[in-house]
């Protein structure tokens, strides 16, 4: 069950390692990003994103079918799912970002359910694109729908993106953020919306499902 999850984990990172197809509307933004590290920080978010909220669902639903409610309440019937995200992605070159709030739903013993997210993503000095030094402020915000049967994704996984962060030191040198990112079952999936006015259009293909993936689970950019 776990390594099926982490198709969907890899997928996402895939995307921010350069391995999607991209276009972009323009070479620049109408708040002079550039339209090729919109790309690539889109992917990076949406890594961060997806990564959290997956690894968190496959901690639910073990404790559900293991029957380890030690944070969530659980009856014949399932489990009543309330649990904090904590969640923290690093860049090997200085900087991270930290996905914080809360996932609720239920899953029944068999881990077959739906659980959905709200959180917000921090991100500290982020040097990962480039010629650039990323801080989030206001802090960009998440939500997320996951439903599953037997522990494996039921159908396409949501992750909506939005909020905005600063680029630069000026304090025209911010971005506005407007993404959605679904993953099919197999990994497969896009990313799609807007962000620092370049317009976002990227697809990845099916990911490998076998053990080593769950190395993945909690990835540092380099």
């Amino acid at each position: 069950m776990a390594v099926l999850l982490c198709v969907i984990v890899v997928a996402a990172i895939m995307v921010g390692c350069g391995a999607s197809k991209s276009t972009s509307s323009s070479p620049s933004g109408s708040s002079g990003f550039p339209s090729a590290d919109s790309s690539a920080f889109a992917g990076e978010l949406s890594s961060a994103a997806a990564g959290g909220m997956v690894s968190s669902s496959s901690a639910a639903i073990s404790k559900a079918i293991h029957d380890h409610p030690d944070d969530i309440t659980c009856n014949p019937s399932g489990c009543i799912v309330n649990m904090p995200l904590d969640y923290t992605v690093n860049c090997a070159t200085g900087g991270s970002m930290h996905l914080s709030g809360n996932m609720d739903g239920s899953i029944n013993s068999s881990g077959t359910g739906a659980l959905q997210f709200q959180a917000d993503i921090a991100i500290l000095d982020w040097t990962c694109i480039e010629g650039y030094n990323i801080a989030s402020s206001p802090e960009i915000s998440i939500t997320g729908n996951f439903s599953f049967i037997n522990g494996a994704p039921a159908t396409t996984q949501e992750v909506v993106i939005g909020g905005g962060f600063n680029w630069g030191s000026s304090s025209a040198d911010y971005c506005s953020i407007n993404l959605t990112t679904n993953f099919n079952s197999n990994g497969s999936g896009d990313t799609s919306g807007t962000l620092c006015g370049n317009s976002i259009n990227m697809s990845f293909p099916a990911q490998q499902s076998d053990d080593k993936n769950t190395a993945h689970m909690n990835p540092v950019w380099r």
